[in-house]
């Protein structure tokens, strides 16, 4: 099978055991209660019919904030984020004012979050944990 990158309208039960092992930490329990609309966009990297990656795009008129980016920790490494994120990019090409808000993630004292965004071009802010891509 093929990895996928969907943009979800609706969740399948077997979406939400998924999500649920997606956005296990306690600080991403909010992410599973969102409410999918045409201004929260749910999107999600899938193979062989389970989720890998997930995260939401909050539109505006003039903004899109990515929020709640993970990827499930056994399969880290392997470019599912990084494609997860360029769809996700490539989704709204004249969207021109991107941010994302990280949830620092560290492995063995090394902040992964970051390190993947500012990979991605994304620059911290002074606003905690905010980075704004630089297009």
């Amino acid at each position: 099978m093929k990895l996928t990158i969907e943009r979800l309208t609706q969740l399948s039960e077997q979406d939400r055991i998924d999500l649920g092992k997606i956005w296990q930490d306690v600080r991403y329990q909010s992410a599973l209660k969102n409410e999918i609309s045409n201004e929260n966009i749910l999107f999600v990297a899938r193979f062989n019919e389970r989720l890998l990656a997930a995260c939401w795009v909050k539109l505006s008129d003039e903004k899109a904030i990515i929020t709640d980016f993970m990827v499930r920790e056994v399969t880290r490494r392997r470019g599912v984020g990084h494609y997860l994120l360029t769809q996700c990019l490539s989704a709204y090409p004249d969207m021109t004012h991107w941010q994302a808000i990280s949830l620092s993630a560290e492995e063995n004292g090394y902040d992964v979050a970051h390190a993947f965004l500012t990979h991605h071009q994304f620059s911290p802010s002074p606003q905690s944990d905010l980075y704004v891509l630089n297009i």
